[in-house]
């Protein structure tokens, strides 16, 4: 599983290595304005697909459904420890199904079932993607 600061910047090489348009159109701009750009047609693409930014950097990243899967439920979790929420709490307020997730006890263990059904889970009303790309999930 690859370091969750480097998640991001991993996100949007790959984008760009699979987007060669992209790569024509800034391929003039200096490093610094075509890593902006770059960032700028990762969060349109994952607006397009109706995802939040640190969602699309999992599915970009994960290389297997598990591997996502423990991604998705460690960044919940550290969602839920941030906000000093029990895990009950937070599950249940942000709709998350029992299912959805192992009930192990860590983030090290993959969940038993299929989390990929292209809902978030978090309430925008209690963190937006400004919260989670601070950094401070390692994923900014």
């Amino acid at each position: 599983m690859i370091a969750k600061e480097l998640r991001q910047q991993t996100a949007f090489d790959q984008f760009l290595a699979t987007n060669p348009d992209l790569q024509a159109q800034i391929s003039g701009l200096s490093a610094k304005e075509q890593a902006q750009q770059v960032e700028w047609e990762f969060e349109a693409h994952a607006e397009e697909q109706g995802l939040e930014v640190w969602e699309l950097v999992l599915e970009t990243i994960a290389t297997s459904p598990e591997e996502l899967k423990t991604m998705r439920l460690e960044v919940h979790q550290e969602v839920a420890e941030a906000l000093g929420m029990d895990w009950e709490d937070y599950r249940q307020l942000n709709e998350l199904d029992d299912h959805e997730f192992d009930h192990g006890p860590g983030v090290d263990e993959a969940p038993l079932n299929d989390l990929d059904d292209g809902e978030s889970g978090l309430d925008p009303q209690i963190l937006d993607d400004d919260q989670i790309e601070d950094g401070s999930l390692g994923l900014g």
